[in-house]
């Protein structure tokens, strides 16, 4: 569980440790007038089919899932599947139609009532004043790194990332440039994305999150099933043909 010690030690084992979380934290203790407890919640959404067969059709019956978990829990409990909860299923041609700040809308306001904070009562009688933020979440950019600007983090571009590897190397994301670039998208009538930015995030509208200072990775996507099997093929070629 999140502890105050976590929170002041200069090891990085969780995002409690992270610098990102320290703001969060100095700013609730600034806002909140009372003793308080903060749960973080991390988001994420992934796409999938609900027919056996595959091919081009089968995206007719695609949904969306949006599952959150409590970073507050150690990792071997969140990495049990019992604790990666549903928080919605929508049917994928609807964010097509509606968009996806439709889609989230209901999720946002449910997370603004959680921000404000809520009072729960432990088994041993007590009651903890709980805030409850969203620290970490998937979603907003391009997918594909086909394109350039498809980094969350930087605007580096296609030919840079091939030959830069620091952090110093590129510039980086801030929240000014987020909301020039959200102003931009919203007049553009043919761009599929500005910078990489394909959508206004709803998740904007909250007071403890901005997309800008989101630190998550999509692993499964630009991992496992992204770089990955690039470069796994070209290391079995160089064995092979050594």
């Amino acid at each position: 569980m999140c502890n105050v010690d976590e929170i002041a030690s200069d090891d990085v084992s969780s995002f409690f440790s992270g610098r990102n979380f320290r703001k969060l934290y100095s700013q609730l203790k600034t806002d909140v007038k009372v003793k308080f407890y903060p749960v973080v919640l991390q988001l994420y959404c992934d796409d999938f089919k609900t027919t056996n067969p595959v091919g081009t059709k089968t995206g007719l019956h695609k949904l969306r899932g949006f599952y959150f978990r409590i970073l507050n829990l150690s990792p071997k409990h969140n990495a049990k599947l019992d604790n990666i909860h549903l928080l919605a299923l929508i049917y994928r041609q609807d964010i097509t139609i509606y968009g996806m700040s439709a889609v989230l809308e209901p999720i946002v306001k449910e997370l603004l009532r959680l921000e404000c904070g809520l009072d729960i009562t432990t088994e041993d009688g007590s009651t903890r004043h709980v805030i409850c933020i969203l620290g970490k979440v998937v979603e907003g950019y391009t997918e594909s790194f086909s394109h350039s600007f498809a980094c969350d983090f930087c605007y580096g571009i296609t030919d840079e990332l091939q030959s830069r590897y620091r952090e110093t190397d590129f510039a980086l994301r801030n929240r000014k440039d987020y909301a020039a670039h959200c102003d931009k998208l919203k007049q553009a009538t043919t761009k599929s994305h500005i910078y990489g930015l394909k959508a206004v995030s709803s998740l904007s509208q909250l007071k403890y999150y901005h997309p800008v200072d989101n630190v998550t990775c999509d692993v499964m996507h630009d991992i496992l099933e992204g770089v990955a099997p690039y470069e796994t093929s070209l290391l079995l070629h160089d064995v092979v043909s050594q």
